[in-house]
């Protein structure tokens, strides 16, 4: 009986020890089963008992005996192994990547001077107070040209040009060597009317001219005002060209003086004329209300009542070689004239 029970524990002895062994020498990680020649897990299961008394002898195993032998199942696994376990790479943490490096590239970069970020803060400051005071001009489109007269017949108008009269009357002969007397002329005035091509306008207008001679050794000379208002009638032969007839009623005012003697006369006057106007500048379109340019020429006859030319010493003076007055030749304004203008009309 004790001889039984000694050989029984002598054989467990052996036992233990054989797995103890075959536990050290296998590696850590179980066996890839899907390799060719790899052992099935039912060719390496031990007996029920066996894997208990293993089972105790691996939790009483030293520490560093499992690393060794994790290390070594680690170098004993194949590359082909490796790779297939390695993570697969992401472009999106590539590009993060590289994003980092990139901004840790520049940060490693000197700063920029303060002086050459003064100097450039400047510039620009420059050139922004250039672009604001020469701002872009942008050209407006023309207006569309839409046929009508409108403001090319309706508009007021103001303008201003020479008045020339060819006066053959014996009173202006003291105090002018011909017969042309000269005159300044503004006009203005607005259309009345209007009907198709034709017109109607009011015209007022203020002529002034001044002449001087010498009679008889002394000096002299002649000053004339002449104010009318009148009415003009225009025909359209295309929006830009039209032709007028003018009467204009009116009145004259005229003064002269000789030497110490001087007198002034009032007269009536009546214009006839006719003439042309051409508009120079000005939008296509008769709806605008912009400017335009016109210059007019024209002539006709003036008509004048007969002005007395009763020389008189002037007041508080007496000549000391004549202290009557001196009657001249009554003066008569009447005769032909010619004219133009440069206007403007809006």
């Amino acid at each position: 009986m004790i001889a039984r029970s000694v050989l029984r524990g002598a054989s467990l002895a052996l036992l233990v020890s054989f797995h103890t062994q075959l536990a050290f020498a296998q590696p850590a990680t179980p066996p890839d089963t899907t390799k060719p020649g790899a052992a099935k897990p039912s060719e390496a299961q031990p007996a029920d008992g066996v894997k208990s008394v293993e089972m105790k002898l691996d939790e009483n195993a030293p520490a560093s005996s499992t690393r060794d032998s994790a290390q070594d199942a680690d170098a004993a696994t194949p590359e082909a192994e490796t790779d297939a376990a390695a993570p697969k790479r992401s472009p999106g943490l590539d590009f993060i990547k590289g994003r980092r490096k990139a901004a840790s590239k520049d940060a490693a970069e000197p700063a920029e001077d303060e002086e050459e970020r003064v100097e450039r803060v400047e510039r620009v400051e420059r050139i922004e107070r250039v672009i604001e005071v020469r701002p872009v001009k942008r050209e407006e489109p023309p207006e569309p040209d839409d046929g009508l007269l409108g403001s090319h017949q309706n508009h007021f108008f103001l303008g201003i040009g020479p008045r020339i009269g060819f006066i053959a009357n014996e009173g202006l002969d003291p105090f002018s060597t011909t017969d042309a007397f000269s005159q300044v002329a503004i006009s203005g005035g607005r259309t009345l009317l209007s009907d198709g091509d034709l017109s109607l306008a009011a015209v007022l207008e203020w002529d002034y001219g001044v002449r001087s001679a010498r009679a008889r050794g002394l000096p002299t000379e002649l000053g004339v005002h002449r104010v009318s208002l009148g009415a003009e009638g225009r025909y359209h032969l295309f929006r830009r060209f039209y032709g007028y007839v003018r009467v204009a009623p009116g009145a004259l005012h005229t003064w002269a003086t000789l030497n110490q003697l001087e007198t002034t006369a009032w007269a009536f006057s009546a214009d006839a004329s006719l003439g042309a106007a051409f508009e120079m500048f000005g939008a296509k379109s008769g709806e605008t209300d912009k400017p335009r340019g016109w210059v007019s020429v024209g002539g006709g006859y003036g008509f004048a009542t007969d002005a007395d030319l009763t020389l008189s010493p002037a007041e508080g003076q007496n000549g000391p070689e004549r202290t009557a007055s001196l009657e001249l030749e009554p003066l008569s304004m009447s005769g032909p004239f010619v004219g133009g203008a440069v206007s403007l009309s809006y």
